[in-house]
């Protein structure tokens, strides 16, 4: 058995049944949101909430330290530096006004290296999970990135809330990479834009000063898959926000230009 076997059983166990309890009570919290007054695209539901509570209901059970969107970085009783990484509702507008797909994530991480992460897609009613050394799956179907070059390849992006899309610089660097691929995709979830690339229906995800919840569990999923990726800190003044650019593992660099 592998040494974090029993973490990835309470893991899938935990997302499945947050899955059943998110049906269960969806309906008379859809109208339950509002915008943040910190950041203004910023939208909050008490669904997210809810979510959390019961995620980390189950995780504080083994001592481990555990960073969520909505409690923060929780320290644990034990002193190693593993820890967990929750984002309870992916992609909440979507999910709020049924505009687009959404998730709930949860990740296990060894300081900034992925070990493993689970994803359900709420929308399709699929989990997925895995990892460097486990290989990454679609309930037990094994799934593997394309190998697809960069200009024939599709990305996926999206513009996170902390990003100031009037930046000069932010918008030359961000044409100049779209640009070189076939097809641009934006579907409002960063860790569903991540499983795309895992699955290979796609084969590159970009995105600025996107925070380490939404990504860590489909990065973990993405390297399991045969994937790589490139984490770069964003903002000094930000905790656990990255610029993330991830790849189908044939795609080297954000310079290819034939992969």
């Amino acid at each position: 058995m592998s040494e974090y076997q029993n973490l990835i059983d309470l893991v899938i166990h935990t997302v499945r049944d947050c899955a059943d309890y998110l049906r269960a009570i969806q309906e008379e919290h859809l109208n339950d949101y509002s915008y943040s007054t910190n950041l203004k695209n910023e939208v909050k539901s008490r669904l997210d909430f809810l979510l959390d509570d019961r995620i980390l209901t189950n995780l504080k059970q083994t001592g481990f330290s555990i960073l969520s969107e909505e409690s923060g970085m929780l320290k644990g009783s034990n002193h190693r530096e593993e820890y967990f990484i929750v984002d309870p509702l992916d992609g909440t507008l979507n999910f709020i006004r049924n505009s687009g797909p959404s998730a709930i994530s949860i990740a296990f991480w060894n300081s900034k290296e992925p070990i493993f992460g689970v994803i359900y897609n709420l929308r399709e009613s699929i989990l997925y999970w895995g990892g460097k050394n486990y290989g990454s799956f679609q309930e037990e179907k094994q799934i593997n990135t394309s190998k697809i070059s960069m200009e024939k390849g599709t990305l996926f992006t999206g513009f996170p809330v902390r990003v100031n899309k009037n930046d000069e610089g932010f918008q030359k660097e961000f044409w100049e990479i779209i640009n070189k691929f076939s097809k641009i995709r934006m579907i409002g979830s960063a860790s569903l834009s991540l499983l795309n690339i895992a699955r290979g229906s796609g084969e590159c995800y970009y995105e600025k000063s996107i925070m380490l919840w939404d990504v860590a569990a489909g990065l973990a999923i993405l390297k399991g898959a045969g994937g790589e990726f490139q984490m770069i800190g964003s903002n000094p003044d930000q905790l656990f926000s990255y610029d993330i650019f991830a790849t189908n593992g044939i795609i080297k660099t954000m310079t290819d230009k034939d992969s």
